[in-house]
This record gives C-alpha cells, structure tokens and sequence, in this order.
C-alpha cells in the first residue's frame, strides 16, 4: 500500500508538471514554442524512464495510477510517441476486466485528436479479435463513438464500420442477442452515412450474406435498412406525380 501511494505521489506531481506547462502556454501565446520545447523534454525524460509501460502495461497496470494518467497519455500522443508497441500493451490491458476497457476505450477517444489514424484503426480491428461472447456493450459504444469521429481519414471510420459489419452478420457464432441486434442497428445507422456508391458495396455483401446459413436473416435485416437511405431519384424511382 504504502508503494502504492509513492507512485499515486509521483503520477499527481508528473500531472502537475504537464498542466503547469499548458497553463504556461496559454498564458504567453508568443512564449508556446518555448513551452513546447520543455514539454518535448519532459516528454524524453518519461520516455527514458518508462513511464508509458509503467501506467499502460498489463504487467505494471494498476487502476488507480491508470486513472490518473490521462495528461499524461495525451502528453505521448501529443508528440506522437505513441507507436505500434504502446497501442498492443493498451489493448493487453483491456483484456484485463471491462471497467479498465471502458476506461482505456475513454483514453483512446480524448486522445484521438493526437493520435496517427492508422493506430486508431490498429486499435479498433483488435475488437474484432475478442471472442464472440466477450462481446459487450461497452465495445459497441467504443465503435459507435469512434466511428462518428472527424479524423483526419476515413480509416478509424472504415474500421469501426467493418469490426460492426463482422458482430451484426455473425461472422463468428457465440455473439450473445442482447449484442447482436444493437449491433445491427449501430451497423445500419453508420452505413446510412455512407455516399450511395459504398453503401452499394455493403448492399452487395448483404446479398452474398443471404443464401448463407448463420447471416441470412442479419443480411436481410441490413440490407432493408440499408436500402431505405439510398438516393432513388438517380434510379428513377421517385414516385410519379399526379395526373391532373
């Protein structure tokens, strides 16, 4: 317990550091590229010390460092020091219980505007990994969310998109219902934002999906949805008008 509050000490002083420089910054505008700089070496002494595996590794995670990490972790995104490696011990973390997923699902989402959108997208494509019945709530939301972000591509979108497309179809048997049918109407809602020529593409797959054993009913499911959001006035299918 007592090494426990050392390093709950040592994370408040580390926060208190980053947010003295932001107030610095914001402070004295003309003075930011100075601010900047000592954030940058700030940032290469917690690199030096390991700081990131110390709060966000699943050998080292503890709830309470986690919690309080936030400033820091968008202190790494921030100056891009967040690669490949960091991305894979969050997501090893994640699979530690559902609150800490929630809470490094909410890191992910308040650090997106930092973060390289193919690590975004690297980040969503491991949901799709987790076995069928592990599936949760919290999981959509995260996809819902990310996918409804303005990033800088379209890949965190793409991703979200196809990680939904996989739960709602069944690609996988053991999905539990409660998250089946959210699924299909998240899926449904994000695909009706798509422009008509992509929407296409997923009404194709939903016709591939419907002579299959496990997906037909979701693929008939979708694709009605699907079909409702299409702009039919260039298929010539608006409704006749009136003869007077």
């Amino acid at each position: 317990m007592e090494n426990l509050e050392r390093r709950v000490d040592a994370i408040t002083y580390l926060k208190g550091l980053i947010t003295a420089l932001k107030k610095e910054k914001m402070d004295d505008i003309k003075n930011s590229v100075a601010v900047s700089k000592k954030e940058k070496a700030l940032l290469e002494v917690f690199k030096a010390g390991e700081v990131f595996k110390l709060l966000f590794s699943r050998q080292h995670y503890h709830a309470q460092l986690a919690q309080r990490a936030n400033t820091i972790f968008d202190l790494f995104a921030k100056y891009h020091a967040i690669g490949p490696v960091e991305i894979e011990m969050l997501w090893e973390c994640c699979l530690i219980e559902e609150s800490v997923k929630h809470d490094f699902y909410k890191l992910m989402q308040d650090g997106e505007f930092y973060l390289n959108d193919s690590l975004i997208s690297n980040f969503i494509d491991k949901i799709e990994t987790l076995p069928p019945h592990s599936v949760s709530a919290t999981d959509l939301e995260f996809l819902n969310k990310m996918a409804r972000l303005n990033t800088k591509s379209s890949k965190p979108k793409e991703s979200a998109t196809k990680v939904l497309w996989h739960i709602a179809t069944v690609q996988k048997q053991g999905y539990r219902k409660e998250i089946l049918e959210p699924s299909r109407t998240n899926l449904i809602q994000l695909l009706r934002t798509l422009e008509d020529d992509n929407k296409e593409v997923y009404a194709l797959n939903c016709c591939e999906l419907i002579g299959s054993e496990n997906s037909s009913q979701q693929a008939i499911f979708i694709l009605v949805g699907l079909l409702k959001s299409f702009d039919t006035k260039q298929w010539g299918l608006n409704a006749p008008k009136s003869q007077k």
